[in-house]
């Protein structure tokens, strides 16, 4: 990945994600700047977890003001639970 800055060729470093875009701040002069990174649509569930959850079953969740992680806690919508299993929606791209 190019983490140098487009501006003054300094080093940038992560400062988020957001779709197929990392985002990077520079040290040298704080410029803020983008790259596109390649990710998988929908990462494999892990062999032991289910299957990626249905449209119908995300806009239930949204609905009760949450979503299942992919260990199936309970957790925000743009959450992580206590075991670091991010939550469906995250793990989709979807926020």
């Amino acid at each position: 990945m190019d983490n140098q800055c487009p501006m003054c060729r300094g080093e940038g470093y992560s400062i988020g994600s957001l779709g197929n875009l990392e985002w990077f701040r520079c040290r040298q002069c704080g410029w803020e700047f983008s790259v596109a990174v390649d990710h998988p649509a929908v990462p494999p569930a892990p062999p032991n977890q289910p299957e990626s959850p249905s449209v119908e079953q995300l806009e239930e969740w949204e609905s009760e003001g949450g979503c299942e992680a992919t260990d199936g806690c309970w957790v925000e919508p743009d959450g992580t639970c206590e075991h670091g299993c991010k939550s469906w929606l995250l793990v989709m791209g979807l926020i």
